[in-house]
């Protein structure tokens, strides 16, 4: 069901249910500063240690990247526990073989879960692991501020100093990189 704006929005207007979060935006951005500071001063950039974190990163966008993967994820975590036909009558487009192989990816990932009920006939469900879940309320932040608006956006402490201090650290290391 779809409720109507009321006309009754606050300051982030029709993003004011996420509000707290909006407000803790730039806190999360001085910890990841604070991460990337630490990491940075504890750890040797050379050659292979880029590659590795890169390889990190990759993993990490994988999801999101991966056609179909996110809105079979994404669909899973709305319907708590849900069949398979439940995910294809969801997702119109999606042929059977996509389907399956993209339940086996997140499955293989940890961030869903299959279970098979011993019925007649055989049912097979689909949940989200608690990894799954932790990761959704990760990219809960990152989907919400990446569609707020610029007016938004401009109500945020600025982070000029941040992005300074995170090119500053950079640049030193990849001066200091041993390839």
């Amino acid at each position: 069901m779809i409720k109507m704006d009321n006309g009754k929005n606050g300051k982030y207007g029709a993003h004011d249910n996420y509000r707290e979060l909006i407000e803790l935006i730039p806190t999360i951005q001085n910890a990841v500063l604070k991460g990337l500071t630490r990491d940075l001063k504890t750890h040797v950039y050379d050659a292979k240690r880029i590659r590795i974190k890169a390889t990190m990163y990759k993993q990490v966008f994988r999801l999101i990247q991966n056609k179909w993967s996110l809105e079979i994820y994404y669909t899973i975590v709305m319907y708590k526990n849900c069949g398979y036909n439940d995910l294809k009558r969801a997702l119109p487009g999606l042929n059977s073989r996509t389907l399956t192989d993209k339940l086996q990816y997140l499955e293989k990932e940890h961030i869903i879960s299959r279970t098979i009920k011993n019925e007649r006939p055989i049912r097979v469900n689909y949940a989200v692991t608690q990894r799954g879940k932790r990761m959704f309320l990760l990219l809960v932040p990152f989907m919400v501020y990446s569609i707020l608006p610029p007016s938004i956006i401009k109500q945020l402490p600025d982070i000029n100093s941040i992005e300074q201090d995170v090119d500053s650290l950079i640049s030193q290391e990849i001066e200091e990189i041993q390839y």
